[in-house]
C-alpha cells in the first residue's frame, strides 16, 4: 500500500509572530520536579463523569498497603492547585483522607464521616477548604470559604494538638478552633490521596505531631529527607522502580496510582519554567497544552512525542461559552515531521523459542519500565473487588465503567522496526497493514477480507480471542501471556526483534479534551492511540494523518477535519449537540477532504458516525472498510462522497439516514460502489422522515441501490445498476405522516423521482408521485409514465417482450425477468463482473470477456444512447440556476445546466465540460479517466481528471499534456472544467499528464481500439410503422420485411490512408438464395429514442447499394472493404436488406452479451461479446 503524506494548506513561508515552540530536544536543558495530577480522565483516557456537564475526579493514590493511623496529635501538609471551577454549590472534593467515590454532588463525598480519619477537602467550587475528622460517634469539621479562590499553588496545613485545630494557608494561620478540644480521631487510617480531587498536588507530609507555625514555615519551601522526627508519610511525588508513588518516610508506604499521573515541572537556572520562547521552549507538548490560551500559536519541532495530551476546563456546571473567536493552534514546524505517538519502546532481551515446531521469538517484558514510558501504571494488582466494595457495584459492566482506572497487564498493538504486526488469529491471514488486492466481490484469499474469515472476535477469555499463544502459527503474528508477562512473535526475515526496534501500545487515548473549545491541530501525525473530545466545540484537524488511531466526540459542535487521512483505524464517531440541547442551528461536523482506508479490520462494525444536526461531509473517500458506511445527521449535507469496497455484512448502508436524520438533508454528487451486502443509500426507520434531497448519485454493485422510505423526497439524476435486488426502491410503507406520530399511511406519494436509471428494479416508481392509493406494484408497460419523468427502467425494456398488463411482481415473471443492461448505454463504466475473479468469469461465460481487470469510472451516456436529451428540466438541479434547496450550491454553477435539447437521464450529462469526481482529493491531480493503462478506449473520447484539494479554487488552472500518434497538444483549463475532447488513431497508445500549480499527477497511458461499433443498430419491420422501444435485442434480423440499420460515427482521426472494413457475424442463416444487399442509408440523426427520429417511424428509403453478401455461415465472421464507400468522417449509416423474399439471415447486434440465460438469472451483468458485434475497423 502506497504511503500518503498530506500536503499543507496553511503555507510555510513564515512563522506566525509571537509564536511559541515545543522541542523535545530541549529537555536536556531543564531540571525536573514532579507533581501529582488528578483529572477527569482515567488511565485509558476515558472521561469519567457520570454526566456530560459536570467533571468528576476518580483519580487517586492508594495508601492502603501500610496506611498511617493518626492519634490526637497530627499535622497534614500538602501543596495543592485546584483545577475545579464552577459546578454546583457544595460540591466537595477530597484532597487527603476519605476514600475513592463516585463524587456524588450536594454532600461531602464520604460515606460515613463519623468513621473517617483526618481529612482535607475543597469546597465551594474549589475556592474554599473543609477539614476535620470523625470520632466514631461524631463527624467534626471546620470550613473556610474563598481562601483558595485563585488558580495557583497553595501550601495547606492542618494541625491538631488534642485541643486546638488550626488551618494554615501559605504558612499563615487562617483559622483556629478549640471546638475539637479533647476529641480523638477514630482509629481509621489515612488511605487515599485525591479520591475525587481535580487538580495538582505535591509535597504531601503526614506527621504524628502537631507542628507549630514556625516549623511549618521553615520547611514548606524545602524538600525533606524523610527521616525527620514525627514524619510518618512523605510523598515528594517521585516514583519507585515498580511505578509506585515513593514514600520517603521510614514507613515506606509506597502508594499505588489509580489514574493519578506523575507530571514533571521543568525549570532551569535561566528559565523559571518553560514559556515557549526560543530560549525556554516547551520540552513536551503536554507543557504547551496545559499553558495554552486563546490566541496562542504553538509550533512543534520534529520528533516522536510519546505523550498523553489532556486539556479540560472545570468551569462547567452548565458549560459557559467563551465568546472569544481566538484559537489555540498546535502546528508542526514547517517541513518537519511531528508524530504524537501512543506506542512506547520496549527494551527487552529477545530469544528464539520453538513453539509447536515454529521458530519464533519471545521476551519477558518489564512492565515497570513500560509504565514509566507510558507515564501510567500498566501493570496494576488493584482488585476489582475493592471497587465493588467501595462503590457498591456488582455487574461486570458497572465494574468496567466505574473502575476504569484499573489497567490490566496487556498489549494492544505491536510494531517491529516500524511495521505493525498482527495479534494471533484463530484463522491465518496476511498482515492487514498491506491492504488488499481483492474487493468484496472477489475477496483476497488469506486476507482479513476473505469470506471465510471470522466475523468478529471476543475478548481474551473467549474462545475466539485475539493474541492468544494457542493461535500463534503464522508469520508476523504475536501473542501475549499476561500471567508471565511474556510477548511472543513470529518473525519474518526483514523484521527480527531486538532491544531497540520494538514498540507496543498499552493504552487507549492519548489526546483528551473536556469542555475545551477552539483547538486547532495542523500537520501532525497521530499514531497508535485514540482521541476523545467531550463537550468540546470548535475543534479542527487540518493536514493531519491518523494511523492506528480513532476519534470519538460527544456533546460537541462545529468540529472540522480537513485534508486528513485515517488508515488502519476503527472509524470515527461524532456525537453532536442533539436537537433537544439547543443544537438545531449549531454547526456540526465538517469532514472536508478526508480519506478513510483499510479500517474496521476486525469486522467489528464501526463506520463514520456523525449524530446531531448540520453535519457536512465533502470530498470523503472510504475504501476497504470491513465496517459499515456513514450515518450523517439531521439537516446534513453529503456531497462528493466516494464509498467503495465496503466489506460489511450487516443491516446498514453506505449512507444511512434514519427518521429525523432524513429531514432537510442533501446527498449529492456521490458514488457508493461495490458494497454487496449493504444498501447504497437508505432512508429508514419505522416512521420514515421527509424532505430529503438526493441528486446526481451513483449506487452500483450493492445489495440495494437506493432504498428511500418516508415522503416528500426529491430524487433526481440517480444511476443504479448491478445491485443484487433493488436498484431504486421508494416504497409506501413505514410512514406515519408529517409528525411521525400518526397511524401508518402510504408514503412517497408526494416524493419526486426523475431523470434516473434503475436497471433491474424500480419499486413503486410508478406511484411517485401519485394521488391514489395504489400499491407498490409496478406495470412494466406503463411507458408513458416513465418517459414523462425521464426514468430509464431496464425491466421495462426487457427484450423478452412481456405481454402488456403483466406486472413484474406476478408469479409469471418474478423474479426471472431479464432487463436491459445499463452499461450498454454508458461510456466506460464500473462493472460488477469485472470485480469478480478471472476464474469466476470464465466459469460463468466460458471465456473472460475483458482483457484486464482495470475498472473505469466513466458514467456518461455513450454517444447514441437513448439516455441523452430524454430527461426533464428540474429547477435548480439541471437548469443552471443556483437555488437554495435544502442546501445552497457549493459554488456558483455547481448544479450545471444541461447540454443539448434536454437534460440527460442518469447522474452525468453527455458533452459537459465538467465531469464531477467524488472522494478524497489528493495533493496532486488524480483519478484519470480512462484509468492508467486502460485498454480498448474508444477512438473518439474525452479525458477526465480530478483536481487536487484546495481550500479555495479561485483562479486554479490545470495544464494537460497529451501525446501520441497524430496528437501533441497542451491545453489549460480553469476549475472546475476537467474534460479534454480528442479523436485518436486506431490501435495506438497515448500518454498524458495533468499539472496543477506545477505539481503533476504522474504519467498516465491508455490504448485505443482499432475499430468502432454502431451508435445504434436495429432490425425494423418496414411494414409496421410504429415507434420502437430500445429493447437491446441481441440480433439483427434481415428478411422479407425486416431491414437492419446500423449507424456509425467515423472519428475525425480517420484519413484516406486508412483501410476501412465493415465486420459482421451471422447468428443464424435460415435461408439465403439471393444474398444480403449492403446499402448506404442517408438519414442522419436516427436512433431508438421515443422521438421524431425513431427508426421505427422515419423514412426507410435506402441509398446506394455498395455490396452483396452471400455464402454466409453462422458464427463465421465476414469482412467487407468499404474504403471507397466511406470517404468522410462523421455520421455514416448502412442498411442490410434481403435480396430475395425467401432470404432470412440474422446477424449479431452490438447488444450481444455472453451468457444470456435470461430466464434463469435475476440480474444480467454486462459481459460484451465484442468479437461478434458489428464494427468498422481501421488499418
Amino acid at each position: 500500500m502506497s504511503d500518503i503524506s498530506v500536503t499543507s494548506l496553511s503555507g510555510t513561508s513564515s512563522l506566525r509572530e509571537n509564536a511559541s515552540f515545543v522541542s523535545k530536544d530541549s529537555i536536556s536543558q531543564y531540571q525536573v520536579d514532579n507533581y501529582l495530577l488528578f483529572d477527569p480522565f482515567n488511565d485509558n483516557g476515558t472521561y469519567t463523569s457520570n454526566t456530560s456537564k459536570i467533571p468528576i475526579g476518580r483519580d487517586f493514590a492508594d495508601l492502603t498497603t501500610r496506611p498511617v493511623t493518626l492519634g490526637n496529635k497530627f499535622t497534614i501538609e500538602t501543596l495543592i492547585y485546584s483545577d475545579q471551577r464552577g459546578g454546583q454549590a457544595n460540591y466537595y472534593q477530597r484532597i487527603i483522607g476519605g476514600g475513592p467515590s463516585l463524587g456524588k454532588l450536594g454532600n461531602p463525598p464520604h460515606y460515613d464521616g463519623k468513621q473517617s480519619g483526618p481529612y482535607i477537602y475543597t469546597t465551594g467550587y474549589g475556592s474554599g477548604l473543609m477539614y476535620g475528622f470523625g470520632t466514631g460517634t461524631l463527624n467534626l469539621s471546620e470550613k473556610v470559604d474563598n481562601i483558595t479562590a485563585s488558580q495557583k499553588w497553595y501550601h495547606v496545613a492542618t494541625t491538631f494538638d488534642g485541643n486546638t485545630f488550626k488551618l494554615f494557608v501559605d504558612g499563615l494561620e487562617v483559622k483556629s478552633s478549640t471546638s475539637f478540644e479533647g476529641e480523638t480521631p477514630v482509629q481509621a487510617p489515612v488511605e487515599y490521596l485525591g479520591a475525587d480531587f481535580l487538580g495538582k498536588m505535591d509535597e504531601v507530609r503526614i506527621w504524628k505531631v502537631a507542628r507549630t507555625q514556625s516549623e511549618i514555615q521553615s520547611t514548606m519551601s524545602q524538600n525533606l529527607t524523610g527521616t525527620e522526627t514525627g514524619l510518618v508519610a512523605y510523598y515528594p511525588m517521585d516514583l519507585t522502580e515498580d511505578y509506585k508513588l515513593t514514600d520517603l518516610s521510614l514507613n515506606q508506604n509506597h502508594a499505588i496510582l489509580k489514574g493519578a499521573e506523575i507530571v514533571p515541572k521543568f525549570f532551569s537556572d535561566s528559565c523559571n519554567k518553560p514559556d515557549g520562547s526560543l530560549n525556554c521552549p516547551y520540552p513536551t507538548i503536554s507543557n504547551a497544552f496545559e499553558d495554552a490560551r486563546p490566541g496562542d500559536h504553538i509550533y512543534i519541532r520534529k520528533g516522536r512525542y510519546s505523550e498523553v495530551l489532556k486539556k479540560w476546563d472545570g468551569d462547567t456546571a452548565f458549560k459557559t461559552k467563551d465568546n472569544s473567536t481566538a484559537l489555540i493552534i498546535f502546528e508542526a514546524y514547517p517541513n518537519e515531521e511531528v508524530i504524537i505517538d501512543g506506542s512506547v519502546p520496549v527494551n527487552a532481551k529477545w530469544e528464539t523459542y520453538n513453539h509447536n515446531g515454529h521458530c519464533i521469538y519471545k521476551a519477558i517484558l518489564d512492565f515497570n519500565s513500560i509504565s514509566k514510558e507510558a507515564k501510567a501504571p500498566v501493570d496494576s494488582n488493584y482488585q476489582n473487588s475493592l471497587c465493588s466494595v467501595e462503590f457498591g457495584l456488582s455487574t461486570a459492566h458497572e465494574l468496567d465503567t466505574t473502575c476504569a482506572n484499573i489497567n490490566k497487564r496487556d498489549i494492544w498493538h505491536l510494531w517491529v522496526n516500524g511495521r505493525h504486526m498482527m495479534p494471533a488469529y484463530p484463522i491465518n491471514a496476511k498482515n492487514p497493514v498491506d491492504g488488499t488486492i481483492g474487493n468484496p466481490s472477489n475477496p483476497e484469499p488469506g486476507s482479513i477480507f476473505s469470506e471465510v474469515f471470522p466475523v468478529a472476535y471476543g475478548r481474551r477469555d473467549d474462545n475466539n480471542s485475539l493474541g492468544a499463544l494457542k493461535d500463534l502459527d503464522h508469520p508476523e503474528e504475536w501473542a501475549f501471556d499476561p500471567s508471565n508477562s511474556t510477548l511472543y512473535y513470529y518473525p519474518t526475515s526483514n523484521y527480527i526483534p531486538n532491544s531497540t526496534n520494538v514498540r507496543i501500545r498499552v493504552k487507549d487515548r492519548f489526546l483528551l479534551s473536556w469542555n475545551q473549545d477552539k483547538l486547532v491541530f495542523r500537520k501532525i501525525h497521530f499514531f497508535g492511540g485514540s482521541l476523545g473530545f467531550q463537550s468540546s466545540d470548535n475543534i479542527t484537524f487540518e493536514d493531519c494523518k491518523f494511523s492506528f488511531s480513532k476519534m470519538y466526540t460527544s456533546f460537541a459542535s462545529n468540529h472540522t477535519i480537513r485534508n486528513c487521512v485515517f488508515e488502519h483505524v476503527a472509524g470515527l464517531r461524532y456525537r453532536g449537540i442533539s436537537l433537544g440541547l439547543g443544537g438545531g442551528d449549531r454547526p456540526g461536523l465538517l469532514l472536508d477532504n478526508v480519506l478513510f482506508r483499510n479500517i474496521n479490520r476486525h469486522k467489528s462494525g464501526g463506520g463514520t458516525f456523525s449524530e446531531g444536526p448540520n453535519n457536512v461531509w465533502r470530498y470523503v473517500t472510504k475504501e476497504n472498510d470491513v465496517g459499515g458506511g456513514g450515518w450523517p445527521g439531521y439537516r446534513s449535507l453529503v456531497e462528493y462522497i466516494r464509498f467503495e469496497n465496503l466489506h460489511a455484512n450487516c443491516d446498514c448502508s453506505g449512507i444511512q439516514r434514519n427518521s429525523s436524520n432524513t429531514f432537510f438533508s442533501t446527498t449529492r454528487y456521490s458514488w457508493i460502489i461495490n458494497a454487496p451486502h449493504l444498501n447504497g443509500v437508505r432512508f429508514d426507520s419505522k416512521c420514515g422522515g421527509q424532505n430529503g434531497d438526493i441528486h446526481h448519485v451513483v449506487s452500483l454493485g450493492n445489495h440495494r441501490g437506493f432504498r428511500i422510505k418516508g415522503d416528500y423526497h426529491d430524487l433526481y439524476h440517480l444511476t443504479a445498476y448491478n445491485n443484487a435486488t433493488l436498484d431504486v426502491s421508494v416504497p409506501s410503507y413505514k410512514y406515519c405522516g408529517l409528525d411521525r406520530l400518526g397511524p401508518q399511511q402510504l408514503g412517497n406519494r408526494n416524493s419526486n423521482l426523475k431523470n434516473s436509471i434503475a436497471e433491474n428494479s424500480c419499486q413503486n416508481c410508478e406511484n411517485v408521485p401519485a394521488d391514489n392509493d395504489s400499491t407498490d406494484n409496478n406495470s412494466i408497460d406503463n411507458a408513458s409514465h416513465y418517459y414523462s419523468r425521464g426514468i430509464w427502467w431496464g425491466r421495462m425494456l426487457s427484450p423478452l417482450g412481456l405481454e402488456p398488463g403483466k406486472n413484474w411482481t406476478t408469479p409469471y415473471v418474478l423474479p426471472r425477468v431479464f432487463h436491459a443492461v445499463t452499461p450498454k448505454e454508458l461510456e466506460n463504466p464500473w462493472l460488477r463482473n469485472r470485480a469478480w475473479s478471472k476464474e469466476k468469469r470464465i466459469a460463468k461465460y466460458g471465456v473472460d470477456p475483458f482483457k484486464n481487470e482495470i475498472q473505469n469510472y466513466d458514467f456518461r451516456p455513450r454517444k447514441g444512447s437513448d439516455l441523452i436529451d430524454t430527461g426533464v428540466v428540474v429547477e435548480g438541479i439541471n437548469d443552471g440556476q443556483d437555488k437554495d434547496l435544502n442546501h445552497l450550491p457549493l459554488y456558483p454553477g455547481q448544479n450545471r445546466k444541461f447540454v443539448g435539447n434536454a437534460p440527460d437521464v442518469g447522474a452525468y450529462e453527455y458533452g459537459d465540460l465538467v465531469y464531477w469526481i467524488p472522494g478524497f482529493r489528493y495533493p496532486y491531480p488524480s483519478v484519470p479517466i480512462p484509468n492508467n493503462k486502460a485498454l480498448d478506449i474508444p477512438m473518439d473520447y474525452s479525458l477526465v481528471w480530478n483536481y487536487p484539494y484546495k481550500k479555495n479554487y479561485d483562479n486554479v488552472t490545470a495544464t494537460v499534456s497529451l501525446s501520441g500518434p497524430g496528437v501533441n497538444r497542451t491545453e489549460t483549463f480553469n476549475y472546475p472544467k476537467n474534460v479534454l475532447f480528442q479523436s485518436f488513431q486506431p490501435g495506438e497508445t497515448y500518454d498524458w499528464s495533468v499539472k496543477v500549480d506545477n505539481i503533476s499527477g504522474g504519467n498516465w497511458s491508455f490504448s485505443v481500439e482499432d475499430r468502432i461499433y454502431p451508435l445504434n443498430d436495429r432490425s425494423v419491420d418496414i411494414t409496421d410503422n410504429q415507434t420502437l422501444i430500445h429493447y437491446q435485442i441481441n440480433t439483427l434480423e434481415v428478411s422479407k420485411n425486416n431491414i437492419a440499420f446500423l449507424r456509425f460515427d467515423i472519428p475525425t482521426s480517420i484519413t484516406n490512408s486508412h483501410t476501412i472494413k465493415l465486420n459482421l457475424v451471422p447468428q443464424n442463416v435460415v435461408s439465403l438464395t439471393g444474398g444480403i444487399a449492403v446499402h448506404k442509408y442517408d438519414r442522419l440523426g436516427w436512433g431508438e429514442k421515443m422521438d421524431n427520429n425513431n427508426i421505427g417511424t422515419i423514412d426507410h428509403t435506402l441509398g446506394t447499394q455498395v455490396a452483396t453478401l452471400s455464402s454466409l455461415v453462422a458464427d463465421t465472421a465476414i469482412s467487407l472493404d468499404l474504403s471507397s464507400v466511406i470517404n468522410s468522417t462523421g455520421e455514416q449509416s448502412l442498411a442490410l436488406r434481403a435480396i430475395e423474399p425467401t432470404d432470412n439471415v440474422s446477424f449479431y447486434s452490438r447488444e450481444k452479451l455472453y451468457c444470456c440465460d435470461y430466464k434463469n438469472s435475476y440480474t444480467v451483468d454486462y459481459a460484451p461479446q465484442k468479437d461478434v458485434w458489428p464494427s468498422i475497423s481501421f488499418q
